[in-house]
């Protein structure tokens, strides 16, 4: 096996995470490219968005450009969602590691952390919303209470606080249900 590919691999298996880990890796542009890449796969998103291409920037935001059909270009800012208190509380071996994982059950949680996430991200592109493109949010989770609640969280209707971004999406890690990375419009604000 190539030297440079078994130095990844290492890289990657000295990651201290594995609460929710599924699209972690130890180089950011690479674990991004990942995502958009899966996030554009036509199985995955089963019709529900236009894109089928994208291109990285040197710098962000946004993370991603992606393109439609017709070579029209929309600004990408990717994001996890994740709960960080159960990554300390599972590298420290702590006894609530379960209690801070079952957090997402609440649909209340679940919105709080994703409202939070939106003003952080919104802050971040404030530039981006300036410019003709619409700036689109992409969350990505391994999650498995986001994976086995999401469907009844969206019936439910989330309150997701008033944004700038024209949608925001979440795609969920690998379902052997479905047999895809489910994507998911979370909000539509065109």
């Amino acid at each position: 096996m190539d030297k440079e590919i078994v130095e990844e691999f290492r890289k990657y298996f000295r990651l201290k995470r594995t609460h929710a880990s599924h699209f972690n890796w130890h180089d950011k542009k690479a674990k991004e490219a990942g995502i958009i890449d899966d996030f554009l796969n036509p199985l995955n998103h089963k019709g529900i968005h236009e894109f089928v291409s994208f291109t990285v920037p040197e710098q962000g935001p946004p993370d991603a450009i992606v393109f439609d059909h017709s070579n029209n270009e929309v600004y990408l800012e990717l994001t996890e969602l994740v709960n960080e208190k159960a990554i300390k509380a599972q590298i420290q071996n702590k006894n609530n590691y379960w209690e801070e994982a079952e957090r997402w059950a609440q649909i209340e949680y679940f919105e709080n952390q994703i409202n939070a996430a939106v003003k952080i991200k919104a802050k971040k592109c404030s530039e981006l919303f300036k410019s003709e493109r619409e700036v689109h949010l992409l969350f990505h989770s391994d999650e498995m209470w986001i994976e086995s609640t999401y469907k009844k969280y969206l019936r439910a209707g989330l309150n997701i606080e008033e944004n700038e971004f024209k949608k925001i999406w979440l795609i969920l890690s690998y379902s052997a249900d479905s047999k895809s990375y489910p994507v998911v419009e979370i909000i539509s604000n065109v």
